[in-house]
């Protein structure tokens, strides 16, 4: 102890009293030197102090120069209430006094303490850094990180400090974590940077940047920027039959998240700019979908940390997704409205202002929406003038004061509600909606005028309206500017937009002297479906008896169509109309009509044609386009085409009826051997043809082969030919039915080519062989009689064709024309074949000692064999005139004049070898003027009788001339100023004086022919037709047609129209003052294509309009 107290005060003397750490105690000093350093060092139970500040070691070394004590072994430092433990310290005593603890550091400062690997700790400012695996413990608050730099305040905590690198705190249940992380504890403001996040039981934040501010320690706000979001984990049932709960994240995110806090509880969230959510819906335990919202600023409330209330703020927009085996809705609904309230525990969304919903194919537009997810209904309600509509698929909307839908069972109703359906307009105190198109309307109103008050309309108690189908209304009455006109207890009326729908057809009443009175179409039209229809018409004539015209259609598209159609004359015998049906006979016809196609290579097309009469087009009860028919036709066609080899195939059945056959044959004023042809039959004929294609041999190329093409074609003709032969001998008509058989083979070789670049050469040869099973020849009495044996022929022909094109360009430049260019195209063309009936010609029986020959295939399928040789040029000279035109340096081609001339030369005939000139000259102008003209010259002179003779004229002699023109003129823009006002314009709505763009217009056509005769007045026609339109008034027009022969100074025929759209309704009189077709036509019907033949005025007169 002796030893010990003098080591003590060895030591008091040796440092003197002053601001330096002192050593109070240590069982061994030893002092030394190192590269002239003192040093000293302590061992065993050393104590060290300055002021407050204490220290105890075990191993002390003390480096007086450099102000430094080296502390080793288990340290333990105490300042006032600041206590640090570690395994080594380094102690600084310069300016400012600082240590530096390591290994297992625990640094206890009053309620906080620090563990960490190193520890800087200033012992006058109160301030220090923890380095490595630091856990910072405050009251409530746990720091888990790699590096601290802390600091002692004043404030809540007492320290203020910065984190860095994987930062965490965990603080009343809530952990925060950063990269890097400050705390401000006098503002209390945590700040998070490079990414944090704020996660508690089930929930969560996270951003780029995060503020967090406390109150009195307690969180009260959370600020996140940049890739803001926040969520939370909820666990539900996705099926009542499965037990096993999910987790599914409720999801929130925008650019800015604004958390507040209460009592340490979320309270409100907001999030600005592209905010989006998304929620999972549940009812009890299970999910039923998922909505998700967007807009720009979105606002969620809580009470007790649960989600109680969304708040979307402009642009808001959603989708709920349904879990379908959850909810009775199986479609995604979308929603949209400037602002959206989302109630989670009352499951409800309110859209407010310009609120839009849809589901499926239904969509509501309303001021106002409230959708009710639990019991899935809307109600909609007006806001600032803007009412619910509903619209659904292609019909048209529904317009109410409020509207209610359920959108499970799709059913509705409207309060003071219209729409607009199928071009008609149905207005009702109440509107149900019971399917998707069908309505149930109370106090209602049907009509065509979109007007709030319309100028007439159908009144009912009760009206049902079946989408695309009928309105069924009881009762019904029409009123027209509110005045009841007409009332039944019942009515149905069609509802098809203009569409087919089937119903009766009402029938035109009236009576004439030959027919007597009479009924016309009545009848009654079936349409079921989009595929098939049926419409029966029946006439009625109290003197001749019943007409019934049926027609039945079917359509498949894409594949085929066709129609069958009927007509049955029931005609009177006698005159007692009683004895109609006893008394009678009776005619009719039956038409088939089919088109189908099999694939696009494909087709087929029958024509059937029936008559139980071949007088049948001849009686009374047709008009005059039928009383004209002398044949009735049936064919059967069948085509393929086989595109890449450039073939195809025709077959083809037909079967021609002459219905004035037996009428021919009563008339017994035909000479010998004369034929007349009832019926002609092909069965059948057949054809098939390569197009055009360029000459190949295999692989091999043969350089002046290369630019030749072929064609080919061969037709099968098998004919049959029933009819009557009269024998003059015995003034007797006998059978002449005929079978011929034939196959005509065509094949032929061209080319074209180009010389010197200019001249185009064209020279083909063709080539046709006939091969027949029936031929003709004389026998030894020069009598014709058919062989029944085969015969083949080969002909064949060439022509050779040359021309260029020249062109002339005239620099004329004034105004908008910049030049003139003149196209000529002059052209020759050379054709011949030989003759095939010499004396050794296999296709000829000759006559020796005798100038008589015959034709083998005469009166054959292949027609006589060309006798004589033909050789023949043709000129032709084509004229083009152009006009260039400059507009604003966009130039364009106008064709201005085209003159055309051609002629031939035929080198065998014995004279009159030049055929007549003929020349076309046609001529487009602007504004709409066509000029025409056409002529035909001969050079040669004629004699007396009008005949040619080989004798050329000075002048070219004018054989015919026609020409004609079409001009049309319109007028120009005026104001209509008259003071008169028209009686009509009550039923106009803004029809007032106002400017109109084409006030007129009128169409000309001018036809002039001229055909001189010898001793004979030239033929002469001159002829316009003119076309005239006319805007009386803004509403009314007139259209007036005029055909007027100049030559004879006739009218031929006019007729006028007068048009007036009169709202909802239409006015129309035609008037025909002279002609066969005399007479007028009054009609005012409803503008409405379902009601236009059924409410309507009409009145005929004349002799043509009564039908």
């Amino acid at each position: 102890m002796k030893l010990l107290y003098k080591i003590s005060i060895f030591f008091a003397f040796m440092f003197p009293a002053d601001n330096r750490l002192k050593i109070i105690q240590a069982d061994i000093m030893q002092s030394f030197e190192e590269d002239s350093n003192p040093i000293t060092e302590l061992s065993g139970n050393v104590i060290l102090q300055k002021n407050t500040l204490s220290l105890y070691t075990n191993k002390a070394t003390n480096y007086p120069n450099l102000n430094i004590f080296k502390l080793t072994g288990p340290v333990t430092m105490i300042d006032n209430f600041d206590t640090v433990k570690c395994n080594n310290m380094t102690y600084f005593s310069a300016s400012l006094d600082f240590i530096l603890a390591t290994g297992d550091v625990n640094f206890k400062k009053s309620n906080q303490l620090i563990q960490c690997d190193s520890l800087y700790y200033w012992t006058d400012i109160d301030s220090g850094y923890a380095i490595g695996n630091v856990k910072f413990n405050q009251e409530k608050r746990e720091i888990i990180t790699d590096y601290i730099h802390y600091k002692e305040t004043d404030g809540p905590k007492g320290l203020s400090f910065s984190a860095y690198q994987n930062v965490s705190i965990v603080e009343n249940n809530r952990l925060i974590k950063a990269d890097t992380l400050t705390y401000n504890d006098y503002i209390e403001i945590m700040s998070l940077k490079n990414g944090g996040t704020i996660k508690e039981a089930e929930k969560g934040l996270s951003g780029d940047e995060i503020l967090i501010q406390y109150r009195d320690t307690l969180l009260v706000k959370v600020d996140i920027s940049s890739n803001a979001k926040a969520w939370q984990d909820i666990n539900k049932q996705i099926s009542n039959k499965n037990s096993n709960y999910y987790q599914f994240r409720n999801e929130m995110k925008s650019k800015f998240i604004s958390v507040n806090f209460e009592k340490n509880e979320i309270k409100k969230m907001s999030l600005y700019n592209m905010a989006e959510t998304i929620y999972h819906v549940s009812e009890d335990s299970l999910l039923v979908g998922t909505n998700h919202a967007s807009g720009d600023t979105i606002i969620i409330s809580f009470e007790n940390s649960e989600l109680m209330q969304i708040q979307v703020i402009g642009g808001g927009k959603g989708v709920f997704s349904p879990e379908f085996e959850n909810t009775k809705i199986d479609t995604n609904i979308t929603y949209k409205a400037n602002y959206l309230n989302y109630y989670v525990d009352k499951e409800q969304t309110e859209l407010i202002q310009n609120s839009v919903v849809e589901y499926q194919d239904i969509k509501l537009n309303a001021g106002n929406i409230l959708v009710s997810w639990r019991e899935n209904i809307l109600n909609a309600m007006k806001y600032n003038d803007v009412l619910p509509t509903i619209y659904s698929g292609d019909a048209e909307p529904l317009t109410g004061n409020n509207m209610t839908f359920d959108l499970v069972t799709k059913h509705g109703k409207i309060n003071k509600g219209i729409t607009e359906y199928n071009n008609g307009y149905y207005h009702g105190n109440k509107i149900f909606r019971d399917e998707p198109d069908i309505f149930h309307v109370k106090e209602s109103k049907y009509t065509s005028c979109e007007h709030e008050n319309p100028h007439y309309y159908f009144a009912s108690n009760k009206m049902k309206l079946i989408g695309n189908d009928r309105v069924i209304a009881k009762p019904l009455v029409l009123h027209i500017y509110d005045i009841p006109i007409i009332g039944i207890p019942f009515a149905v009326f069609p509802n098809k937009g203009g569409r087919r729908h089937s119903g009766w057809i009402m029938p035109a009443f009236g009576t004439r002297t030959s027919t007597g009175t009479f009924f016309q179409k009545l009848g009654y039209y079936y349409a079921p479906n989009d595929f098939i229809d049926l419409k029966t018409l029946i006439d009625f004539y109290d003197k001749l008896g019943l007409v019934i015209n049926s027609r039945f259609n079917y359509i498949k598209r894409y594949k085929y169509s066709g129609s069958i159609s009927t007509r049955m004359n029931q005609s009177l015998v006698g005159k007692n109309i009683l004895d109609l049906f006893k008394n009678y006979s009776r005619q009719f016809n039956l038409v088939w009509n089919h088109s189908q196609k099999f694939d696009p290579s494909q087709n087929l097309s029958i024509n059937g044609h029936y008559i139980s009469n071949s007088d049948f087009y001849q009686s009374q009860w047709n008009d005059k386009q039928n009383q004209l028919t002398q044949k009735i036709e049936s064919s059967f066609n069948y085509s393929k085409r086989w595109s890449t080899y450039k073939n195809s195939l025709t077959i083809n059945l037909s079967d021609s009826y002459d219905l004035l056959a037996i009428i021919k044959k009563e008339e017994n004023i035909y000479g010998d051997k004369h034929f007349l042809v009832e019926r002609m039959q092909a069965l059948p004929n057949m054809s098939f043809s390569h197009s055009k294609s360029k000459l190949k041999f295999g692989n091999y190329k043969i350089p002046f082969l290369e630019d030749i093409y072929w064609d080919y074609s061969s037709n099968l003709n098998n004919n049959i030919r029933k009819g009557w032969k009269f024998e003059l001998a015995d003034s007797n008509w006998v059978d002449s039915t005929n079978v011929r058989s034939g196959i005509r083979h065509n094949m032929s070789f061209s080319t074209s080519n180009k010389f010197f670049g200019w001249i185009s050469l064209s020279p083909r040869i063709s080539f046709r062989e006939n091969w027949v099973n029936q031929y003709t020849k004389l026998n030894e009495n020069y009598q014709l009689e058919y062989v029944n044996n085969f015969k083949r022929r080969l002909t064949w022909n060439s022509t050779f064709s040359l021309t260029t094109k020249l062109y002339g360009l005239f620099p004329i430049s004034i105004g908008k024309l910049d030049a003139l260019r003149h196209v000529l195209t002059p052209s020759l063309s050379f054709s011949w074949s030989p003759k095939f009936t010499e004396d050794n010609s296999p296709y000829i029986q000759a006559f020796p000692d005798t100038n008589l020959i015959h034709d083998f295939f005469y009166g054959t399928l292949a027609g006589a064999t060309p006798s004589s040789e033909t050789k023949s040029i043709g000129f032709n000279v084509s004229n083009v005139f152009q006009a260039k035109i400059n507009k604003e340096d966009n130039y364009s081609k106008i064709d201005l004049l085209s003159w055309s001339l051609n002629s031939n030369y035929n080198f065998k005939a014995d004279s009159l070898k030049f055929s007549p000139i003929n020349s076309n000259i046609s001529s487009t102008l602007p504004n709409g003027l066509r000029l025409s003209l056409s002529m035909s010259h001969d050079l040669y002179d004629i004699n007396t009788s009008g005949h040619r003779i080989n004798k050329f004229r000075k002048f070219p002699r004018l054989k015919s001339i026609n020409g004609g023109t079409t001009l049309k003129f319109s007028g120009k823009q005026f104001k209509l100023t008259s003071p008169n006002i028209d009686t009509t314009e009550v039923i106009i709505q803004n029809s007032e004086s106002k400017t109109t763009s084409d006030v007129w217009n009128s169409t000309f056509s001018l036809r002039y022919s001229f055909t001189p005769r010898i001793q004979q007045e030239p033929l002469i026609n001159f002829w316009v037709n003119s076309n005239i339109d006319i805007k009386l008034t803004p509403a009314w027009k007139m259209n007036y047609n005029v055909r007027l022969d100049l030559e004879n100074l006739e009218l031929v025929t006019h007729d006028f129209t007068f048009r007036r759209n009169l709202h909802c309704f239409e006015f129309l009189f035609e008037w025909t003052p002279s002609g066969y077709r005399r007479g007028f036509y009054l009609r005012i019907n409803v503008i409405n294509r379902d009601l236009k033949e059924s409410i309507k005025l009409e009145s005929r007169g004349g002799k043509s309009f009564w039908q």
